[in-house]
């Protein structure tokens, strides 16, 4: 498990979230599984901004994983984020400040860091930062 390692080395290693995804033309990321994947790797990049004790933002990132197919529901981002001692109402404001430029474009440097790596995929679906208002926790 990534968790327990990290908790053991997280001082000695630069742990950092990265997603497979594609920049677009128009300033968006095109996520294989479109949208609402877009929408939960920013939720888990504003937990790890926010909070970057690997403890904290691994251990939220795992809980949302375990129902993956659950995400970006409201209930399940609130359960993992209770449980984990993460504020909800910090996430949210993360993931659509700057009504979703500034969690676009963590998600961007996230994607280009994989690129860099060698981790590109065909086939994603594009999706632009408006996606974030249509699909924002009510």
């Amino acid at each position: 498990m990534v968790l327990p390692a990290m908790q053991r080395v997280y001082d000695k290693v630069d742990f950092t979230l990265s997603f497979i995804g594609k920049p677009t033309d128009n300033d968006g990321v095109a996520c294989k599984h479109g949208p609402a994947e877009c929408l939960g790797n920013i939720i888990e990049l504003c937990a790890q901004k926010l909070y970057p004790d690997p403890k904290t933002y691994l251990g939220f990132t795992m809980c949302l994983t375990r129902d993956y197919k659950e995400i970006p529901q409201r209930s399940l981002i609130e359960d993992c984020a209770l449980e984990h001692a993460i504020n909800f109402d910090a996430l949210n404001e993360c993931a659509t400040k700057d009504d979703g430029a500034y969690g676009i474009g963590m998600l961007r440097g996230s994607v280009r860091r994989s690129s860099d790596v060698g981790h590109a995929f065909p086939g994603y679906q594009s999706s632009r930062s408006n996606f974030l208002s249509t699909s924002r926790p009510a």
